[in-house]
């Protein structure tokens, strides 16, 4: 009889001790799992698997303390004395530590347990292999079968014990679909256990055909011999999954690509979750079986991305885009058919005109400008305005290409667009697009500037469409004024000359025809202009006399287009007083900017239209061209006349040309003009550079930041000027939180405030609003002038801003400080001459911590001066480069080179003197 009593400790070690009654016996050491090296536990000790251990009999029947050594540990068998029925112990031990195990041996001999294994490789109930390997498939429905039969020992119901389980697979417990474990047991029926085998999905390029588990019967009378089950797996493809399908929304004409895979993480768990995918881990293949779109758009597909050429579509609406599609398949390359992928792409309209430069000599270049839909673009939930939507930045320019074309007023702002499509506005205002232009030389080939005229008489028709007024599209030449109605004019083409630089404006905008326009005459003298063409009857009729000017007083008989013409002339009225309705067009591209010439002396001049502005043309567009600045004078019929710094609507003007010639002055209605008061149909004054700057963030949570920059740059004011940005006026509820510059200035808010760089200190003042329990204010590390330090106040502390990234401010209001501070040298000292030694020529470089009057000295060794450098008086500072140091071109006072060898240098300033040594080589 043989039975078998199993002892664990740590669930890694096990004593097995087989013995029959009166039959020589065995004793075998085996480990629970694990290999031979690996450390285990017993009773808190660290034994290794390969150590050795020795079994002791310590009671029963046999002879206590008769032991046998076990060399290497586990796995080791040796034979026992005749054992009798009864209870043994043994125990197991090195030399610090020991377990007993205690085993029972009855009287009753028992067959060996034996197993016998079979596989049903596709589950479909019938036998494919009953010897080793199995056959098994890598991955199917229904999964492999494996029959486990168990024989011997005591008959009837088994337990089977599985350990060292496959690595390319699972085996499942099919009657509760449970996982087996490592040291799963498993109770037969009728001597006979299924579990099915669950393949892990393998890349065809590395598949693994052979795995293997160990299986192990034992029931009342013992355990039969552990059975290596190997096992053969098939590789069976599986098909590519398609989780998620791209979509996009795009404008027409936008050529788009599209990434066919997306990684999004969809269920949050921090790891990327791809939307097509192998499970095999093949390759994966994109095709169209087309190369077209449902609505025959050209599309293509490289490396896994699709190219979408663009759908052209100019019907505007402020419905829903145009939803297009296209068929992707998807292969693996082993499946006979590939799975469907389906590309949505929602197109929204566009009405878009393109201005075309073409030389003789082969630059071609195009532009395009137009409209979308009204309003943003709602996309994942945000909203995105038409121009992100569109945006396509020009290339830089190419070295000496002399050419060049580009949009400079863009929604981009900073750089140079080649499309800008931009909301159509309900009702309707006023776009220009300022388009620079470059000409270089094409020895007599010429260059034109050109576009569609069918094309623009479309896109005018749409925006006209869209909001219901009648609309204009005027081209006019920044420099010389002539405007062109790109609607009609005869072949939408202008020659340009060689080796120029252009602006043109674009201007498209509702073209009211005629504005009502009330004249308030007050009783006697009157100043007064017409900012547009119309009938003047009205005004002439409550008129008692008016003159003009042409060097003298001129009497007008009747007050009409011909006598006041408008904007360019003015008259002064006596009236008794009343209000003359007009109805005046103010919208003809001849008086959007009008050219008034002023001759030497004094003219009268009117003003342009401010309809749908209501402010004033600043002065300084007249006396920019004049000596004096208080050129311009108005009149009041109460006060008199008054210097005007801005020319009103209706009003006229009296203009004292000091010039000495002739000048021409260009009068432009305010809404086509920049923010600076520059005339958009002219390029701006060049902005100078931005020296450095530092953004700085509050972040208060949620993904909700505030922004403000301080920048320095030469010719910035320590006010408002061109150079900031300003910060709009909080919500009306109040934002949550607010960050932003202060600046003594009608705009007293700042998102960027440019200040100068003063040695004495430039410091900008930072308010900060937390609404919420805190938020970090955070900064990019400043790139500093050399000896320049930059510092944040904060709550009485004072930060190194190059040392330190970020504070936390508290809730409620702040007020920091921002201090740019130049650090003066710490001592007086000569450096040493660069470079050394030297042929012809060195600079020595010096720093003084107070000002000074600087000589430097050069000897020859023998102590006779050889030249001195007279410096002159220096402030305190570095002078190390060689725009500063001092220089000498080793030559002696009589302008000599001198000869080879070595030389001493001094340096004098106030009472501080230092020399060195250098060497000439020649």
């Amino acid at each position: 009889m043989t039975l078998t009593r199993l002892w664990r400790v740590a669930a890694l070690l096990a004593v097995a001790i087989s013995a029959r009654a009166g039959v020589p016996a065995s004793v075998v050491l085996t480990p629970n799992s694990g290999a031979p090296g690996e450390i285990i536990q017993v009773d808190g000790a660290t034994w290794l698997t390969d150590d050795s251990k020795t079994i002791e009999f310590v009671e029963a029947t046999l002879t206590v303390g008769d032991a046998f050594a076990v060399d290497g540990g586990f796995g080791t068998t040796f034979a026992t004395p005749d054992i009798a029925p009864g209870v043994y112990t043994v125990r197991v031990s090195d030399v610090t530590e020991f377990v007993d195990a205690t085993f029972t041996v009855l009287d009753v001999v028992a067959d060996p347990i034996t197993i016998s294994i079979m596989s049903d490789a596709d589950g479909d109930g019938d036998i494919d292999s009953s010897a080793s390997p199995y056959l098994v498939l890598e991955a199917s429905a229904p999964p492999p079968a494996l029959s486990i039969a168990v024989s011997g020992g005591a008959g009837g119901e088994y337990t089977l014990e599985f350990t060292n389980l496959p690595a390319l697979g699972a085996l499942i417990d099919p009657s509760t679909t449970l996982e087996l474990v490592e040291g799963a047991v498993l109770p037969t029926t009728g001597g006979v256990a299924i579990v099915e085998f669950v393949g892990v999905p393998q890349a065809t390029a590395s598949f693994s055909d052979t795995d293997s588990f160990i299986v192990r019967a034992s029931d009342e009378t013992g355990f039969g011999a552990p059975v290596i089950v190997e096992l053969l797996i098939a590789d069976v493809n599986q098909p590519v999954i398609v989780e998620r399908e791209p979509s996009v929304v795009i404008a027409a004409g936008s050529t788009t690509t599209i990434p066919l895979v997306n990684f999004d993480d969809v269920n949050a768990d921090q790891l990327p979750d791809p939307s097509v995918y192998d499970t095999d881990g093949d390759a994966i293949w994109f095709a169209t079986p087309s190369g077209v779109s449902d609505l025959g758009v050209a599309v293509g597909i490289t490396q896994g991305t699709l190219t979408y050429y663009g759908l052209g579509h100019s019907a505007l609406s402020p419905g829903e885009p145009v939803v297009d599609t296209i068929a992707v398949e998807v292969w693996d390359g082993e499946a006979a058919s590939p799975a469907t992928m389906t590309v949505t792409v929602s197109v929204h309209p566009v009405a878009e005109l393109g201005l075309h430069v073409e030389s003789g000599v082969g630059f071609a270049q195009s532009v395009r400008v137009g409209f979308g839909p009204p309003g943003d673009i709602e996309i994942d939930g945000g909203l995105v305005p038409i121009s992100d939507l569109t945006r396509e930045l020009s290339p830089p320019d190419a070295p000496a290409a002399g050419f060049g074309l580009g949009i400079i007023n863009s929604p981009n702002h900073a750089e140079t667009a080649l499309r800008d499509i931009r909301a159509a506005g309900i009702p309707a205002v006023e776009n220009v697009w300022e388009v620079s232009v470059r000409t270089g030389s094409t020895d007599g080939a010429g260059t034109v500037l050109w576009w569609d005229v069918e094309q623009a008489a479309l896109v005018v028709a749409e925006i006209t469409g869209l909001t219901g007024e009648p609309q204009s599209a005027v081209l006019t030449n920044g420099a010389s004024g002539e405007a062109w109605d790109i609607t009609s004019f005869n072949n939408g083409t202008i020659s340009l000359e060689d080796n120029q630089a252009y602006t043109f404006a674009l201007s498209i905008a509702p073209s009211v025809g005629a504005h009502a326009f009330d004249v308030n005459l007050e009783s006697g003298w009157n100043l007064l202009s017409v900012p547009g063409e119309g009938d003047l009857s009205t005004l002439d009729a409550l008129t008692n006399t008016a003159f003009a000017w042409d060097g003298e007083y001129v009497g007008l008989a009747v007050l009409d287009s011909d006598s006041m013409p408008s904007v360019t002339g003015a008259a002064f009225v006596h009236s008794s007083g009343g209000i003359a309705n007009l109805a005046l067009d103010v919208d003809s591209s001849s008086l959007r900017s009008v050219t008034t010439e002023l001759p030497e002396g004094w003219s009268l001049v009117g003003a342009p239209s401010d309809t749908d502005v209501g402010g004033g043309l600043p002065a300084s567009v007249i006396t920019q061209h004049l000596n004096n600045q208080n050129a311009v004078f108005g009149y009041d019929s109460f006060t008199g006349y008054f210097a005007a710094t801005e020319l009103h609507s209706g009003n006229g003007y009296w203009v004292y040309n000091d010039a000495g010639v002739p000048i021409a002055a260009e009068l432009t209605q305010l809404r086509h003009l920049a923010l600076d008061g520059s005339s958009l149909f002219h390029p701006a004054p060049a902005t100078p550079a931005i020296a450095w700057s530092v953004p700085l963030t509050l972040d208060v949570g949620g993904g909700v930041t505030r922004r403000v920059e301080i920048a320095t740059a030469d010719g910035a004011s320590e006010r408002y000027d061109r150079l900031d940005i300003a910060l709009p006026p909080a919500p009306p509820g109040g934002a949550p939180s607010e960050l932003f510059a202060r600046v003594a200035d009608g705009v007293s808010r700042l998102m960027r405030s440019t200040q100068p760089a003063d040695r004495s200190g430039t410091e900008w003042t930072l308010s900060a609003d937390v609404g919420t329990d805190g938020a970090a204010l955070t900064w990019e590390r400043p790139v500093l002038p050399a000896h320049w330090q930059l510092t944040l106040d904060v709550r009485g502390a004072t930060l190194d801003m190059v040392d330190r990234r970020s504070i936390r401010l508290e809730r409620g209001a702040h007020e920091l400080h921002a201090r740019l501070s130049w650090v003066a040298p710490s001592q007086t000292r000569l450096l040493a001459n660069y470079p050394n030694p030297f042929n012809p020529e060195t600079w020595i470089p010096f720093e003084l911590t107070e000002a000074s009057a600087v000589v430097v000295r050069v000897y020859d060794t023998a102590g006779s001066l050889v030249r001195s450098l007279d410096l002159g008086h220096r402030p305190a500072g570095y002078y190390s480069g060689r725009e500063d140091a001092a220089y000498w071109d080793g030559r002696n006072a009589s302008g000599e080179a001198v000869a080879s060898g070595v030389y001493v240098y001094e340096l004098q300033a106030g009472d501080y003197h230092a020399v060195r040594r250098m060497l000439i080589l020649k």
